[in-house]
């Protein structure tokens, strides 16, 4: 079992235990700890951290780490992000949410490998840096138990805009890793979002 998933099994393990329960609605909960499954599934931690900030506010931090591969063949992808969640029916309630949120992402990777065409053995080596910049809000429906453990669903739209560069090179006679193919161009659009999120509230 690897880290994340001993984090999943803490994190459900704490959400669901007996002790929870004994405050039940009558206790004001104000901070809420939140898990992204989708991301555990494919290798990956996605947490985040809320407070109350008003009967219908809360807002707070969340972190997106995913690291893979080995040797030469290596990626990266870093995100910090902020939110705000606006809950129409009160914060820790059933209800419909809305929530803006800007988050800045780092995309780090490295691979090579060998090209035996021709006879030759030619190392293409490729890499790539990028950040990218998302504004953009999700609006969806939140369900809360006593426990504590609550569970979101949104979908919504963001803003990405993408700077960085990539680049292939080789290390064929021509010269010691010549650049064979890149490319720096900032881009960005409007792309859809959603989320799947589980949590608790204490």
């Amino acid at each position: 079992m690897n880290i994340i998933s001993k984090f999943f099994v803490v994190f459900f393990g704490i959400s669901l235990a007996p002790v929870a329960l004994a405050g039940g609605n009558e206790r004001a909960r104000r901070f809420n700890v939140s898990l992204n499954p989708l991301s555990l599934i494919s290798g990956a931690l996605s947490t985040g951290f809320e407070w109350r900030a008003a009967d219908h506010l809360t807002m707070g931090p969340y972190l997106h780490y995913d690291a893979s591969g080995s040797g030469d063949n290596q990626t990266s992808n870093i995100g910090l992000g902020f939110r705000t969640d606006y809950a129409f029916s009160g914060v820790f309630n059933d209800g419909w949410y809305v929530s803006p949120f800007i988050s800045r992402y780092s995309f780090k990777g490295h691979n090579a490998s060998t090209d035996t065409t021709n006879g030759a053995n030619t190392t293409i080596a490729s890499q790539y840096e990028y950040d990218a910049l998302n504004i953009g809000a999700v609006a969806g429906y939140g369900w809360y138990w006593s426990s504590g453990f609550n569970l979101r669903l949104g979908a919504g739209l963001m803003h990405t805009t993408l700077s960085g560069d990539f680049s292939i090179s080789d290390d064929s006679s021509s010269g010691a890793n010549p650049i064979i193919g890149s490319n720096d161009s900032p881009a960005s659009g409007l792309l859809p979002t959603g989320e799947l999120i589980f949590a608790w509230a204490f």
